[in-house]
């Protein structure tokens, strides 16, 4: 995929369900080891996506510490855990599994 030009982004090392849930030294290993993992095929990560939507303050700490510069949801309404108009590290966006019911159930 990164030869053929596309940007390859962070996910997570093994997909916690609730990152926001997990210590800032967990969540550091998660996106550490992907970030690794990334950074050897295809040079420095620069996006992501946050697992399941779940992030909080740490998520958005360690984040910035790896250069990461846009980072996107899974829905289209913040966590309720945000109090803050959303940054680059917070785009929302449309659930992936929710288009593809859209697609094979078409409205």
């Amino acid at each position: 995929l990164h030869r053929e030009g596309h940007v390859l982004g962070l996910h997570s090392y093994d997909h916690p369900m609730r990152m926001a849930d997990l210590s800032q030294d967990e969540q550091r290993s998660q996106y550490g080891k992907n970030y690794d993992h990334l950074r050897r095929i295809c040079g420095r990560p620069v996006a992501m996506a946050h697992p399941c939507g779940s992030y909080n303050d740490l998520t958005l700490q360690i984040l910035r510490e790896l250069q990461v510069v846009c980072g996107f949801g899974s829905s289209m309404h913040p966590p309720p855990n945000r109090l803050l108009p959303p940054g680059p590290l917070e785009i929302l966006r449309k659930d992936s599994a929710d288009l593809g019911l859209r697609i094979s159930r078409p409205v």
